[in-house]
């Protein structure tokens, strides 16, 4: 009697423990994601990824081109005010920026992983179509492409995330690790949520470059 119910009970403890890690609470995504404008009013822009000393901020070099001089960030939780960016390094080929703010928001360092499997399932908070802070979720199509435009750079394939005003968004994996970032959509069609995603092994060699360590 006694075995059985020790048995029941290391069943029980294996069930609840196996699915609690399976939910993720997608709001505690969201302090990561700052959305960026280019006047100091209105919707946002494009999209960003806050690292972990809380300042400064990843985006994809498109998103800022030709507004260097005028950009500003909101978070969140402080959806309504805004604050100026300044920018401290891009690279046009990799497609990747880094802004800094003197506003801080403590964040701690989400943990990024590179190998990924075909149809993982990812997700993203956005400023897509100018709505800040949209969650979409997605699946990737294939792990790695090299051969996606002039650059030769890899790419994640993914689906369900490219449309207008994404590009600079963070991608999570749905165990909560962070994979890339959004660049933009692929192939036929503006908004056709087919897109290409900048992963870890480009955003990490781009920051060793300014000198920050992820």
């Amino acid at each position: 009697m006694d075995k059985k119910f020790f048995v029941l009970l290391f069943l029980i403890f294996s069930f609840c423990h196996d699915g609690k890690s399976q939910i993720i609470d997608y709001e505690d995504f969201k302090k990561y994601v700052v959305s960026i404008h280019y006047t100091n009013a209105g919707k946002p822009n494009g999209t960003g990824f806050l690292l972990s000393d809380g300042k400064t901020i990843l985006t994809c070099e498109h998103v800022i081109k030709n507004w260097e001089n005028s950009l500003f960030v909101s978070y969140f939780n402080e959806d309504s005010k805004f604050y100026p960016a300044k920018v401290l390094g891009k690279d046009e080929k990799k497609d990747l920026a880094l802004l800094q703010v003197v506003h801080s928001l403590k964040t701690q360092r989400i943990p990024f992983k590179e190998k990924l499997k075909v149809g993982e399932e990812v997700f993203a908070f956005g400023s897509m179509y100018g709505f800040s802070y949209t969650l979409l979720k997605g699946y990737v199509s294939h792990p790695l492409r090299e051969e996606v435009d002039y650059t030769r750079l890899p790419h994640i394939h993914v689906f369900g995330l490219a449309y207008s005003g994404m590009s600079g968004a963070p991608v999570f994996s749905q165990d909560g690790y962070f994979i890339g970032l959004i660049r933009g959509v692929f192939g036929f069609g503006i908004d056709n949520g087919n897109s290409m995603v900048i992963p870890i092994s480009t955003i990490r060699d781009f920051l060793r470059e300014h000198k920050i360590e992820y």
